[in-house]
């Protein structure tokens, strides 16, 4: 595991459900990573998907600018040092419990909701993906994207 995904995992993801008062945050970034991870992990993807997601992730979640240029950074190390890795999915998925990893799909779904107000193939397919990579049942997806869905409308 690259040392500074974890670091950055413990410092600023893997404190939720730990009580603490930015808990809302901490599930943003979680968000935000897997899609990054998940956007890297893309075979074909044009730097025009890329930017998309940055900016989907920007009009959900208002987290400061240095987490998240944190976070793409971290994404685009793993992807170099290994062609699909998913080192947030797997912290995610070994951390999270049931309930958080419910409200994280809402955030997935949230983001990928946030630029123009509707889901496109490749977004929903970002979404799948990131959620396949923290162990979100599919049953929590689709409950999750009925929530937002139903809010949106």
């Amino acid at each position: 595991m690259i040392p500074e995904i974890r670091q950055f995992f413990e410092r600023h993801i893997g404190r939720a459900g730990a009580g603490v008062p930015d808990e809302a945050r901490c599930m943003q970034l979680a968000a935000a990573a897997l899609l990054e991870e998940a956007v890297h992990g893309e075979l074909v993807c044009e730097e025009m998907e890329v930017d998309e997601v940055h900016l989907a992730i920007g009009q959900a979640f208002d987290l400061p600018r240095e987490q998240l240029e944190a976070v793409i950074e971290l994404t685009e190390l793993e992807a170099r040092q290994d062609e699909f890795c998913c080192e947030f999915g797997d912290l995610i998925r070994d951390h999270f419990g049931r309930d958080h990893k419910a409200r994280l799909a809402e955030m997935l779904w949230l983001a990928v909701y946030a630029g123009d107000g509707r889901v496109d193939e490749f977004e929903r397919d970002l979404v799948v993906k990131a959620a396949s990579m923290a162990g979100i049942q599919d049953e929590e997806l689709r409950a999750a994207f009925a929530q937002v869905a139903g809010t949106r409308h």
